[in-house]
């Protein structure tokens, strides 16, 4: 494959995708912003929650969505800077630096699950085997074909999709800025499977699909990062100066709040799959959508100074070494105590998480960060990837 695919075009008018971005060639770019981090804060705080005291968070599980929403905007937002600026996308690159990101944390969360799960007493085998399909991020269509995976690695199939996300998008989103149709028709063709996968998770449910079958295939929740990619071609587009500190948006953002507060108290088990399938996940999509227009936002306000505020956007900034240790902590925490006690497994798991993630963010995250001039998006000049928060 060459080094950058497609076809220089005729240099776009003016994008702007947030007013305080950084000018680039008459573009604008981005840029860092902390609020995106503090969001990412917020959804894994209560993903963390929620296999902590699952009794008290039982919705918590949306922070996941969180995530695809932002991790399909922010990409895409990535993807469409730089076809603006070069009429190419340096695919080669762009999944160089994904690797960078994601794969020196992976290999030594992999070590250490295999660890504890053969400590805890499961079959050496299966664990190797959820340990392979989580390194070959497929662990998510494994167990929804109803693979019964071992050791500490449940979580990892929403890194599955992401990776697969990441493959599939970039060739697709190639392929539509070369064809001859309009950014308009684009759109369209992006919203289109997000008004469909609903009634396909429905289908299925009323077929008798598993729980796992539902909520961790990618034919079933592309539809949730797809959003986000919807959400970043529209802020590219026009229609930014009608989102970003309208009074539409800003009446929404209460509600929005509230509905995904509702939902982490209320809870998303298999006995609400029917509601996920038809409307839930949708809404909890379109609920972030909101949250990132809203934090996009530069006019003073209680949620920007809330996603602003220093500890939040840093746990934002670690969050996907958070998300990786913190079930492997928390399952040794419950090896090792003594008890049963359900507060000091918490203290002991969620804390030692949170020094493990500070430990691989500054000796193996940031480390291979750097590296990531190397493989810049325009192919071979100085640009660097910004950093927004997003989990890459």
């Amino acid at each position: 494959m060459r080094r950058a695919v497609g076809m220089r075009q005729q240099a776009p008018a003016r994008v702007r995708l947030a007013s305080s971005g950084v000018e680039e060639g008459g573009r604008e770019r981005l840029g860092y912003r902390p609020e995106l981090n503090g969001l990412r804060g917020v959804a894994i705080a209560v993903v963390v929650a929620v296999h902590t005291f699952d009794w008290l968070f039982p919705g918590g599980a949306l922070g996941v969505d969180v995530f695809f929403v932002l991790s399909g905007f922010l990409i895409t937002t990535l993807l469409i800077e730089e076809w603006d600026r070069h009429g190419s996308i340096a695919l080669r690159n762009f999944w160089a630096r994904r690797a960078l990101r994601l794969l020196p944390a992976l290999a030594v969360f992999l070590v250490a699950g295999v660890v504890v799960g053969v400590a805890q007493g499961a079959s050496p085998g299966r664990v190797l085997a959820t340990a392979g399909l989580t390194a070959g991020y497929v662990i998510n269509i494994a167990r929804a074909a109803g693979f019964d995976e071992a050791g500490p690695f449940g979580h990892t199939w929403s890194l599955a999709i992401e990776e697969q996300f990441y493959l599939v998008w970039p060739l697709a989103f190639v392929a539509l800025m070369r064809s001859r149709v309009t950014r308009t028709a684009v759109m369209v063709i992006v919203a289109v499977p997000i008004v469909l996968l609903p009634l396909w998770r429905t289908l299925l449910v009323d077929g008798g699909a598993t729980y796992d079958r539902v909520k961790l295939a990618p034919d079933t929740r592309a539809d949730v990062l797809l959003v986000g990619c919807l959400l970043a071609l529209a802020l590219a587009s026009p229609l930014r100066a009608r989102l970003i500190g309208s009074p539409v948006v800003r009446a929404l953002t209460v509600p929005a709040v509230a509905f995904l507060a509702a939902w982490t108290a209320l809870g998303d088990g298999p006995g609400s799959l029917r509601a996920l399938a038809l409307w839930a996940y949708t809404a909890i999509a379109l609920s972030a959508a909101v949250l990132i227009l809203a934090a996009l936002d530069d006019r003073p306000g209680l949620l920007r100074q809330a996603l602003t505020w220093g500890p939040l956007v840093h746990l934002g900034r670690i969050s996907y070494g958070l998300y990786l240790w913190h079930l492997v902590t928390i399952a040794a925490a419950r090896w090792a105590l003594p008890t049963d006690n359900g507060v000091a497994v918490a203290i002991l798991g969620v804390g030692s998480a949170l020094v493990v993630t500070e430990a691989s963010w500054r000796l193996l995250e940031q480390p291979a960060l750097s590296r990531k001039g190397r493989f810049p998006a325009d192919g071979g000049g100085a640009h660097q990837v910004p950093q927004s928060g997003v989990r890459k």
